[in-house]
């Protein structure tokens, strides 16, 4: 269990990094940042096992996995959210 919730802490530490990036501010933005962090970090080291990086959850080797997981989500939410803005913008008369 100690394994997962480094995880977990490395998405929050990328989620609280993240939130420099320009993205919705307040409790939603950082909400957002955190969740996306974790389930990036979390998700990444588990699909670490099965693809065959490392032989165990244990490995410490997913502790990096795990920081590249998040911050690749990060930067995909970002970039979505990014595309939205911009696909909404009404065009100057």
């Amino acid at each position: 269990m100690s394994h997962i919730i480094g995880w977990v802490c490395i998405g929050l530490a990328a989620g609280i990094v993240g939130a420099i990036w320009p993205f919705r501010r307040g409790v939603l933005g950082f909400s957002v940042n955190a969740a996306v962090a974790v389930f990036g970090a979390v998700g990444a080291a588990l699909v670490g096992v099965p693809l065959g990086i490392y032989s165990s959850s244990r490995d410490p080797l997913a502790l990096p996995v795990a920081g590249l997981g998040a911050l690749l989500s990060l930067a995909l939410a970002h970039l979505v959210w990014t595309l939205m803005r911009h696909a909404h913008r009404p065009a100057h008369p």
